[in-house]
């Protein structure tokens, strides 16, 4: 049979009361169990990654979400322990104090939660709360409000109710390592009940990279950078997206790219651009460094945007008027209209001698027409817009103007 490594809570138990001594060699807070969301974390990163600044020191006590006390006996035990959690079953605590043999050999004892934060930090483990800002801004968003509480200060909760306030609060210091009040929706419609389905969504479904910072590259940080969007004016269909750069870490090249399509030609820190179609978009810029391997790509916050036609349908038309340098009785005439769908627009031109008002109806349907009058009189063209994607039937956008013709012109 094969040996385990780990043994529950009773067994645990056994081997304390054998083992405390007269002088009372065992703290007294050693079996307890402290709630929290470094131990997922800390374990995430042994499980996933190579190259640790720290090695575990054996005998250590955690506790699963069932409440059992589990103690490993040694690094196999901790292995082993890995594929026996699931959704169901999975580290969510750690008894302090515990000890750590540092990669320059110096033992370190982690007393609270305080001292965990500051030895992920001094390892550049990646912590909850900018594991979680990776994934909101590569790949999903939450269903808002959520719940939020610190780790480190348990009477600091709050609600967050949209991304842009959840992001800011995750690069909060105070709040380096968190707990959400689960379960929580994704906007995509996923169902997340806990941390350790938390963990695997973002680094699974999202892809998202959990690696520590390499002290030793020049690749600047993901958060110092963000993009800010300028919604266009009425009667315009113009974005403006900027870089903002946080830290002196200035990129040698950067990329546009909307809905993932790269805008040819676009490599400064502002990025102006037209959108015709309603829609959803999302707006990012892959950096590129000096003497940094990997290429940072970063998104707007929020990460997607939904345009809404009826925001830029114009109230109005307008009609210009030029007079042909050839014929004086030619007039080229064109109708000024913005929206931000263009395919179902069309436009209907009329002329009447502006008094009888028994308008004919001309058979070109663009935005141009040009036309040759026929007759000495005073004639008013009129032209209306037809667009079913922003007005009901009922909804009349019309412009007219007087044109005078002399014999003269004709």
């Amino acid at each position: 049979m094969k040996k385990q490594h780990y043994y529950i809570s009773l067994i645990f138990f056994m081997l304390l009361l054998g083992c405390v001594s007269e002088e009372g060699t065992f703290e007294e807070d050693i079996m307890s169990p402290t709630k929290t969301s470094f131990a997922p974390t800390m374990f995430d990163y042994l499980y996933n990654l190579s190259g640790n600044c720290f090695e575990l020191e054996f005998p250590l006590s955690v506790f699963t979400n069932t409440g059992m006390l589990i103690t490993f006996l040694d690094q196999n035990g901790v292995n082993e322990f890995k594929n026996t959690q699931n959704s169901n079953f999975f580290i969510e605590g750690i008894t302090f104090p515990f000890s750590v043999t540092l990669d320059e050999a110096s033992s370190l004892t982690i007393r609270d939660n305080n001292d965990f934060s500051n030895l992920l930090t001094t390892c550049s483990v990646p912590s909850f709360s900018m594991i979680l800002s990776q994934g909101i801004v590569s790949c999903f968003d939450y269903e808002y409000p959520l719940q939020v509480t610190s780790t480190l200060d348990q009477s600091n909760s709050r609600a967050v109710n949209n991304s842009i306030d959840f992001l800011d609060f995750l690069t909060d210091l105070n709040f380096s390592q968190i707990t959400l009040d689960y379960p929580v929706t994704t906007d995509t419609g996923i169902t997340i009940n806990n941390q350790f389905e938390h963990f695997n969504a973002l680094r699974n479904n999202c892809k998202v990279i959990i690696t520590p910072i390499d002290e030793n590259d020049d690749c600047p940080d993901l958060f110092d950078f963000d993009i800010e969007y300028t919604k266009p004016q009425v009667n315009n269909t113009t974005y403006t997206f900027t870089l903002n750069i946080l830290d002196d870490h200035t990129p040698t090249k950067i990329e546009w790219l909307i809905n993932d399509q790269i805008i040819e030609g676009e490599t400064e820190t502002t990025l102006a651009y037209d959108i015709i179609k309603n829609g959803v978009y999302n707006a990012c810029a892959k950096l590129t460094f000096s003497g940094c391997t990997e290429v940072v790509e970063v998104c707007q916050i929020p990460p997607l945007f939904v345009i809404d036609i009826n925001e830029f349908c114009s109230p109005n038309v307008e009609l210009k008027v030029e007079k042909s340098s050839l014929n004086p009785a030619e007039y080229n005439f064109k109708a000024i209209y913005r929206s931000i769908d263009h395919d179902d627009i069309t436009y209907t031109w009329t002329i009447d001698n502006g008094i009888t008002l028994n308008s004919t109806p001309i058979t070109e349907t663009s935005n141009e027409l040009t036309y040759t009058f026929s007759k000495a009189e005073t004639n008013r063209i009129c032209v209306t817009v037809n667009n079913p994607s922003c007005f009901s039937d009922d909804d009349i956008i019309t412009d007219c103007k007087i044109i005078t013709i002399n014999d003269e012109d004709l």
